[in-house]
């Protein structure tokens, strides 16, 4: 029985320990939405994550591809919530797309879109 509950533990333990202990950020919120439709530019663009992250690369493109300047967007120091400034946008479909580290050293990244509507 002791061997039987042993084996069950260290099953456990090695199978249940790295989803603990490396998980990666996720991101858990974005204005605008994904796939949001709005009738203006909006002022800023934010993520929103559930542990610090260290952003290392955030990049807005348009629907041809064209990247766009935005100011900020990136974190010397991890932070749950990054903001980017971008140019007033015009109407069409933007993309957004991030990189960087999460709390435990490993990369994360992903990726986002809105649109402008008249």
């Amino acid at each position: 029985m002791f061997n039987k509950t042993l084996v069950l533990l260290i099953f456990l333990f090695t199978t249940a320990l790295p989803t603990l202990s490396f998980s990666h950020a996720k991101i858990v919120k974005t204005f605008p939405k994904n796939n949001a439709v709005l009738q203006i530019s909006p002022k800023k663009i934010t993520l929103t994550f559930p542990e610090p992250v260290q952003v290392t690369t955030f990049k807005l493109e348009n629907d041809k591809g064209e990247k766009l300047d935005v100011e900020g967007g990136k974190s010397i120091s991890p932070t749950k919530q990054i903001n980017a400034k971008p140019p007033t946008l015009q109407q069409g479909t933007y993309y957004v797309n991030w990189r960087g580290l999460s709390s435990d050293g490993h990369p994360t990244k992903g990726h986002f879109n809105f649109t402008i509507t008249p």
